[in-house]
Formats: structure tokens, sequence, C-alpha cells
């Protein structure tokens, strides 16, 4: 027997086990899923052709490849249902240590984004939920962004330590309200824009006025966010980001600046995960990538 071939029914099986209901729903489905998967340990990319050259079957790769695109652009496939039973044995594995989620969102194409919820491991992000969308990144709505993250602390072990970290996008009352009120607490790191009001000392400055040089940091405690809708008490970290030459303030319930530090240097982490689902020709449908690539991650 082939090694494709051996990989391909140890993928059936397997997914046989996690998702039995899915099964009994559309076995042609489950089928076209599990020669995808034993696909891409061999795969030069993941590209559909070069899926299509890995798989244990007879048909032309033409072929191979418009039974990909029709199961991909198929609507009745739920991805959270394939996704739920992979992703939450690595999160119960993982509940041992405080857990990063980093949030993000980048450009998938002509005037969409993908939203994505992940969590670091090992120096690189693994999908936890995500949703695509129309529109530019950096503009995603608070609404959809407090939502997905209700949707990850349910995939999550109720024990487990979080600590939530984003960009600038992701550093407004809204979100900030929300993980204020969660229960059990998350931790955060959440980037702010540099002309936010804060009041400090009684008084409402904006960010940038503080005096903050290359190779310095301000640590600013107890104080209260944006004037508009006084948010807090909460922290806040200044540092001067040398490479790109601007403030970067990070907002966060942490109660020393040496973890702000450690914990938002790891925000970067999901930029390989963006990279890899750019690289694919499965961009047209960017969900697809993340439950594939969670086999082999």
């Amino acid at each position: 027997m082939s090694d494709s071939r051996r990989r391909y029914y140890a993928v059936k099986a397997k997914l046989g086990q996690l998702l039995p209901e899915q099964w009994t729903e559309c076995e042609s489905r489950m089928i076209n899923l599990s020669l995808m998967v034993s696909a891409i340990p061999k795969a030069k990319d993941l590209t559909q052709t070069n899926l299509a050259a890995e798989m244990p079957l007879t048909a032309q790769d033409s072929s191979l490849v418009q039974r990909q695109r029709r199961w991909v652009k198929n609507e009745q496939l739920d991805e959270r249902v394939c996704y739920r039973p992979i992703i939450t044995p690595l999160l119960q594995a993982l509940s041992r240590t405080t857990i990063p989620i980093i949030l993000d969102t980048t450009e998938m194409g002509v005037n969409c984004h993908l939203l994505m919820v992940a969590v670091g491991y090992q120096r690189r992000a693994l999908p936890l939920v995500w949703q695509a969308g129309e529109g530019s990144r950096g503009h995603t709505d608070g609404d959809l962004q407090v939502g997905l993250l209700n949707y990850g602390a349910d995939l999550l072990p109720q024990t487990a330590d979080v600590i939530v970290l984003g960009d600038g996008e992701f550093g407004h009352v809204q979100l900030l309200t929300w993980l204020a009120s969660f229960h059990p607490a998350w931790d955060y790191g959440l980037r702010v824009a540099s002309d936010t009001k804060i009041l400090f000392e009684g008084q409402w400055r904006r960010l940038d006025s503080f005096d903050v040089r290359a190779g310095e940091t301000i640590w600013l405690e107890q104080v209260y966010l944006t004037r508009q809708a006084a948010c807090g008490p909460v922290n806040i970290w200044l540092t001067w980001d040398t490479k790109h030459n601007r403030l970067v303030p990070i907002v966060t319930n942490l109660s020393l600046p040496d973890e702000v530090r450690y914990w938002y240097g790891k925000r970067p982490w999901i930029e390989p995960l963006f990279g890899d689902v750019k690289d694919t020709a499965l961009i047209y449908k960017p969900v697809v990538y993340v439950i594939l690539t969670a086999w082999i991650a």
C-alpha cells in the first residue's frame, strides 16, 4: 500500500471518530475532506493542484481540483462543527499553562478581510475561531470581536488562565468592558491609539503628550481611558517602537510592566499563520485552510 493511501485511510478513520454525525449526513463531503487533509504532508504547497497530485486517486488532477473547489464552495459545510473536535484536545492540553489569545485581521483579496482569534503556541498561532467579511483590515465591528471571543471562550477549559493580545483595532472600550465583566477574569494587553485621552492626576491627557524616547518606557497605573466613555481603572505601558518610529501604548490589567513586555511580545506570532493562509489557493474561502492545517500543527 502506498504512503499516500495509508495516510488517507488513517485520516479517514480519525475523522470518522471525531465527526460521526457529519459522515452520516454526507459521506462524500467527508471523503473529500479526508483526501485534502491526507495530501497536506507531502504537498509542496497548499495549492489545489499540488494537493490533487498527492491524493491516492487515479483521476486526473484537473478533476480533483474541481472536486476541491466544489467542496470549498459548499454552503452546507459548517467549519466550526468540523473544527471544534480538532482544536478542543489541544486547548485541554494547553490549559496547564497561561494561554495567549491573539486577535488580528488581515486582508484577504479585494475588499475582504479575515478576523482571526488564535492561540499562541510554540512561537506560532493556531486558529481558534475566525470570520471572513467585506471591507479592509482594521475596521471590524466590536460586536463581532466580542462574539468571536465569546465563542472561543466556550471552547476553552473554564479553569484556563488566559491573556488576550491585540493591536490598535482591538483596544476600544467595548472590548475592554467585556473583558472586565468576563468570569473567570482574563488578563489582557491591547494596543490603543497614541492620541487616546486618559484621566491622569485629575486631567485628561493624550497618551502622546507623555515624553517617551527610544529605549525608555513609562508605566501609568489606575487611570481611566477615553473622555467620551470612561473605562477603568486600567494600567498603561508606553514604549517607543524604534523600527517604525512611533509610540506604542498598551492598555492592560496586568500589574507589572515586565509582564506586559513579555506577553505582548507574543502578539506577532499570528503573522506566520496569515502568511500561510495567503499562500494557499483556497484564498476565496480561507477558513478551509485552518481546518486542514490543524491536523499537522
